[in-house]
């Protein structure tokens, strides 16, 4: 049966990648690996271990085929070259709805993907320690010229924590794409493991693959946790960590304040130091809030005492530090003269209120003047009468008055400049801001919003409002 299997894999190989291309592979290569195929065949079925599916796993790189195709209830890749906290994955197939797991909070650590085979069922991928005791099965990658034509030895050597071996070999020729199908078939026939049908017993569903997802949460935290300690005793990550500050424990973050702080002092100071100040500062954004409220009066001074900030890359750190009130205010003034104005420093201004418009209230009126500037009615340039609205519009702009001109249209206002209007209103703005309206909404808007000003929850500043 499974020397069947293989001679059909090796002719659907010749059918692959005679329709899809394998790239660089001649003819003669194509038909070199089916013809080594199928005379592995007769060795691979031969080499059997003995492998229990319902109590033991195996390590593999083929470890999602196994699991999706053949059924076996749980496979780990060992994955050396990723960050630490993603090292070993580990593959399960359950029954899921929607195939779409709880995202609060989890970030990086599962994910969550239908089979197409049977949409019902999803892939499963966690991140695991490393198993006490599992198959080990190890790829052997050799390139080999046969009779002239080159082609690509796969050999895989499984090994038993208790000793016994086996080994199966697969060809592909000169590229790896899709060589998978093939060597997860030689594996499975290894194993024993039948491919997956829809008689095959049910597999787990929401309540034990969310115990999974959290316990996979817990370790990616506790390593990123271990980053952080890594960060702020030398202002560095180690090379290709991928550090995720939203999957740390924000008590390992408190725990550190003092160094992270430290390390950011040192690292705003010296751009030639190599802290990575980036990390550093999303982490301190994430301190709870006990510790915040404690630390965010020195951070405010380690930030102010040194060149600005990026407000687009350092925002979350901005803006929590926003809620200092106007003593936070020269921070975000450092950031005014960016074109366009940053998300951050708008909404930072309209949290600070009327205490910002010293500092930032003609820039945001600026802002504002741009955004209801009249639209030139450019078109299809066929028109005789465009071509020369776009002429004289280009040259001398708008008139005074629009009312009747049939080159200019009222300006439309986008969700950010009505985030632009109601900051201006909270900073005691908003007489000017009407005063100077000249959007296609302005009288909706100087009645919706008429109630708004200084006095307002700062809790209008964050999201956008329907227009």
């Amino acid at each position: 049966m499974f020397g069947r299997s293989l001679l059909a894999i090796a002719a659907l190989l010749i059918v692959l990648t005679g329709c899809q291309g394998t790239p660089g592979a001649t003819r003669a290569e194509i038909e070199l690996a089916a013809r080594m195929n199928e005379q592995a065949s007769a060795a691979n079925r031969r080499a059997q271990l003995a492998f229990d599916p319902a109590t033991e796993t195996v390590v593999t790189d083929l470890a999602l085929q196994l699991v999706r195709d053949y059924g076996l209830p749980l496979a780990y890749a060992d994955r050396r070259d990723e960050p630490e906290r993603h090292s070993v994955a580990a593959y399960r197939v359950v029954r899921y709805p929607g195939c779409s797991g709880p995202a609060e909070g989890l970030g990086d650590a599962y994910s969550l993907s239908s089979i197409p085979a049977d949409r019902t069922l999803c892939t499963l991928t966690t991140y695991e320690p490393f198993p006490s005791v599992a198959v080990i099965a190890e790829t052997i990658r050799t390139n080999l010229v046969i009779d002239g034509v080159p082609t690509i030895e796969f050999r895989t050597i499984l090994r038993r924590p208790d000793g016994p071996t086996a080994s199966v070999v697969y060809y592909w020729p000169r590229s790896e794409a899709r060589k998978d199908k093939i060597g997860a078939a030689a594996l499975a026939a290894a194993l024993g493991l039948l491919p997956r049908t829809a008689t095959d017993p049910e597999p787990p569903g929401k309540d034990l693959a969310d115990r999974w997802i959290e316990a996979s949460r817990q370790y990616v935290a506790a390593a990123n946790s271990d980053l952080v300690d890594t960060l702020a005793a030398t202002g560095k990550l180690p090379p290709g960590s991928n550090y995720s500050a939203r999957q740390v424990d924000p008590q390992a973050i408190a725990k550190n304040a003092d160094l992270l702080m430290h390390q950011l002092d040192r690292g705003l100071g010296d751009d030639q130091s190599g802290i990575d100040t980036a990390p550093i500062m999303r982490s301190l954004a994430l301190l709870p809030e006990a510790d915040w409220r404690r630390e965010a009066p020195a951070i405010l001074a380690i930030v102010n005492r040194h060149p600005p900030l990026d407000a687009d890359r350092q925002g979350k750190l901005m803006l929590r530090l926003a809620d200092l009130g106007p003593a936070a205010i020269p921070l975000f003034a450092q950031s005014i003269g960016a074109q366009p104005l940053p998300d951050t420093v708008l909404v930072g201004a309209c949290k600070f209120g009327a205490a910002a418009q010293p500092a930032l209230g003609a820039r945001l009126i600026e802002e504002w003047r741009r955004a209801n500037l009249p639209r030139l009615a450019r078109g299809p340039h066929r028109s005789l009468i465009v071509r020369e609205c776009v002429k004289d519009g280009e040259r001398n702009g708008p008139p005074d008055d629009i009312s009747f001109s049939q080159c200019w249209r009222k300006a439309t206002l986008s969700d950010r400049d009505a985030r632009v209007y109601l900051t201006l209103k909270r900073m005691g703005l908003g007489a000017r801001a009407d005063a100077m309206a000249k959007h296609d909404r302005a009288k909706k808007y100087a009645d919706k919003y008429a109630g708004l000003g200084p006095a307002s929850p700062a809790s209008i500043c964050l999201p956008d409002p329907a227009r």
